[in-house]
């Protein structure tokens, strides 16, 4: 215990620096950014001194978190996209949106499963074709859209949010479908990990699973996991590698 006690204590009071993530350029892009996971890290990456661009399809919500951003840290510079990863006709609306902004930091969060656990056969058509466009159509066109600029300028970081369905259990059984798009989404950003050096751009993926076995491995279980905003805080505080 008291080896990874030292670690966090060293990565957390003593590596993390926010002035470090600007390094990676003044912007970042975070998808599926109203609720959870994704508000959390637009809220940290704000809170040091980020510009941010959310995209999010509930154009409402969009307005009362960029809202309560621009209240709590006026310095910063907020865009806001309202876009339906499910939907179809292209990304018109994204590109339009980013036209111009150099993006340092893309998260990868937007995501969705089944309304419940369910055999293969049952998944209906509309439902597994919108979790295919969500889980990896629209990661792989954000990537590959912001990839080209980011590598041009160098010192870019890309993260994606993925699941233990990917990465500690080795079948999830009534998520099929959706277990596969989160392996897929795992298996292209180590690709490109190891395409890519990392002087020209940082590679990074988390696992909601992974960080709580090191959250109950540090006893903070209890504290951490009340909401998803206290994970991603903590996340946040562990990595080392964009020092977020």
């Amino acid at each position: 215990l008291f080896l990874p006690l030292l670690k966090w204590f060293i990565t957390r009071f003593l590596l993390t620096n926010p002035k470090r993530l600007k390094r990676y350029g003044s912007w970042a892009m975070v998808t599926g950014a109203t609720d959870g996971i994704g508000r959390a890290f637009a809220h940290e990456l704000a809170k040091h001194g980020l510009n941010l661009i959310l995209i999010s399809r509930n154009p409402l919500k969009l307005a009362s978190v960029s809202d309560d951003f621009r209240q709590e840290f006026p310095q910063i510079k907020i865009k806001i996209i309202p876009f339906d990863f499910s939907s179809e006709g292209g990304y018109g609306a994204i590109e339009e949106g980013i036209k111009g902004v150099e993006v340092g930091i893309l998260i990868n969060n937007v995501g969705i499963t089944y309304p419940r656990a369910m055999f293969f056969h049952e998944v209906d058509q509309l439902t597994w074709i919108k979790i295919l466009r969500v889980n990896l159509e629209a990661t792989t066109w954000v990537t590959r859209s912001l990839i080209g600029p980011m590598l041009h300028r160098r010192r870019r970081a890309i993260v994606n949010i993925s699941s233990g369905a990917a990465v500690v259990v080795p079948s999830h059984p009534l998520y099929a479908i959706y277990a596969a798009t989160k392996a897929l989404r795992l298996s292209t950003l180590t690709s490109l990990l190891f395409s890519f050096s990392s002087g020209q751009c940082t590679f990074q993926n988390y696992s909601t699973h992974e960080q709580q076995n090191r959250a109950e491995l540090l006893g903070l279980k209890k504290n951490i996991w009340d909401t998803k905003f206290s994970f991603t805080r903590y996340v946040m505080s562990i990595k080392t590698e964009i020092y977020l």
